[in-house]
């Protein structure tokens, strides 16, 4: 499936990115990632997701619960959270994930 980019000034992306880098877009309600020609990448499965960070990892929730997923879409973090905190910076810690509450 491709995208045209130009479904972003209608309201399908939820924000425009640097140049490279993956864009949330939500399709039948879910929202995925598709890269800068609209093709999709990551394809619309989240009922909540976030825009990718310095370490190329974003926050997402499937079925309820909270993890974490790269570029690939793999998951990092596994959906078992009721929330999740990622963080890069420079500042200490540098990088870390605050998790909350694992589903049990």
């Amino acid at each position: 499936m491709k995208l045209e980019l130009e479904d972003f000034r209608h309201g399908k992306y939820k924000y425009e990115p640097k140049p490279g880098e993956l864009r949330l877009v939500k399709d039948n309600n879910m929202w995925g990632y598709v890269d800068d020609e609209g093709n999709v990448v990551i394809p619309g499965q989240f009922h909540i997701a976030d825009e990718f960070n310095s370490r190329d990892y974003a926050v997402v929730m499937k079925d309820g619960y909270y993890g974490v997923i790269n570029k690939k879409g793999e998951t990092i973090v596994p959906f078992e959270y009721h929330n999740v905190l990622c963080r890069m910076g420079k500042e200490p810690p540098p990088n870390f994930v605050t998790i909350f509450k694992k589903h049990l």
